[in-house]
């Protein structure tokens, strides 16, 4: 099962990977990605810790996803694989209060706030997202709180096919306005 952060890299050192994609097959589909010797690709994941340890990217778990590591992904080239990995997720991390996000994936810390999101999938909230006029929408996804806040105003949390998730957290909805 393909977990979320997952990429495929090739025996040259190419990474594939696409935000909102965490199957490997189609991350292959989209980028047309054929391995004709079953070793010129190598399915990998980079896990994330539970809770607020997600921003420590040290605490992160890197795997080859494959019944056997290809023999050209020695340690050395495995390290340099968690490495892109751990510059991806970087710069998913939203470290300050920001209007708008534009696509991607991203993991927002406590204490920082989003104005919104579009064409993009929040994978981790510990801060705020809110939403003025506006909608959040989720398509066979998942809104997940844990220990933060969806604010909405004047507007909506629609979800089609998916769930809102509370934990620890609170969905507002402000009627006064």
């Amino acid at each position: 099962m393909c977990n979320f952060l997952s990429a495929i890299f090739t025996r040259s050192g190419e990474c594939y990977r696409h935000f909102g994609l965490d199957s490997h097959e189609d991350i292959a589909t989209l980028f047309k990605l054929r391995d004709t010797t079953a070793s010129e690709l190598c399915r990998v994941e980079f896990l994330p810790p539970d809770g607020e340890d997600i921003f420590d990217i040290s605490k992160w778990t890197f795997r080859i996803d494959e019944e056997r590591v290809p023999s050209w992904a020695d340690a050395e080239t495995q390290a340099r694989m968690r490495e892109k990995l751990e510059n991806i997720v970087k710069s998913m991390i939203v470290r300050e209060d920001t209007p708008i996000l534009i696509g991607g994936d991203w993991l927002i810390p406590k204490g920082v706030t989003v104005g919104r999101v579009e064409y993009g999938r929040i994978v981790q909230l510990w801060g705020t997202v809110k939403v003025n006029w506006g909608t959040v929408k989720v398509n066979r996804g998942t809104v997940q709180v844990n220990r933060g806040t969806v604010q909405v105003n004047r507007g909506t949390v629609q979800v089609n096919r998916g769930t809102v998730q509370d934990n620890e957290g609170t969905v507002v909805k402000d009627h006064n306005k």
